[in-house]
């Protein structure tokens, strides 16, 4: 277990000391890197520094290490290699599992996995990698023209009858793109993703706590009413407190 551990603080600090000489190489700052990735610059310090505790899930950290190695001129191909490496150490299991195995032997038979089933788990890999690029490239934080129907008076949102039996009901809607960590009365943290004009609502029966990716990437109701929420751009906003006395402060 020791050696595991080792292990997997090698390959984490080994993806963020590339990216790093990367950056330094460009004379580039970590500022200079959120600016063009619009990532959090707290996520790129953990990424750099080797530390992936309260990274958000794997799947945006991969689009997380691609944007920045493209944006500093490095391939990214071996540094999701070693991140999927650090995945696989990380769930207990063995590293030699981690090369591409076309074909798995055991005593006594030969299993061989078809060309078309390799193709297919290899594009919906692709899909995963490019949907999570979209979502955070500048582009996709773009307004887009809206259509005359959408210009109606907004009303708060009503909740779902899911959400009938709960006290509180929150209602999170996104200015742009912006990862979020909901936990409804200290249960179990809920990552999510906010796309620009996306509402979603969340119950719970006494408080929330709320981490937000980007300052001002969202708006919130608590029971409809407004939240006043912080609106230092682009910084994080860790564990914020939400209960009936939230409203209107």
């Amino acid at each position: 277990m020791a050696n595991q551990a080792q292990r997997v603080k090698e390959v984490c600090q080994s993806i963020g000391a590339r990216l790093k000489a990367g950056r330094e190489a460009k004379g580039l700052s970590l500022n200079d890197i959120a600016a063009n990735t619009r990532i959090n610059q707290n996520f790129l310090k953990k990424i750099e520094v080797g530390d992936h505790n309260g990274l958000p899930a794997p799947a945006f950290v991969r689009g997380f290490i691609r944007n920045y190695a493209r944006v500093v001129g490095i391939s990214p191909d071996d540094l999701l290699y070693d991140y999927a490496r650090l995945l696989r150490l990380t769930d207990t299991e063995e590293e030699e599992n981690l090369s591409p195995p076309q074909e798995l032997k055991q005593p006594g038979f030969t299993l061989t996995m078809p060309p078309a089933q390799m193709v297919a788990l290899g594009l919906a890999g692709l899909a995963l990698v490019w949907g999570v690029i979209y979502l955070f490239s500048p582009k996709a934080n773009t307004p887009e023209p809206v259509a005359s129907s959408q210009t109606e008076p907004q009303t708060a949102p009503t909740p779902s009858p899911a959400m009938s039996g709960k006290a509180l009901v929150l209602s999170v809607k996104g200015v742009e793109a912006t990862w979020l960590r909901i936990t409804p009365d200290k249960g179990t943290p809920l990552d999510v993703l906010v796309g620009a004009g996306q509402t979603k609502e969340y119950g719970a029966d006494r408080e929330f706590h709320l981490t937000i990716g980007r300052a001002g990437g969202i708006t919130a109701t608590l029971n409809g009413q407004p939240v006043r929420l912080p609106t230092r751009n682009d910084q994080l906003v860790p564990d914020l407190l939400l209960n009936r006395q939230s409203v209107g402060r």
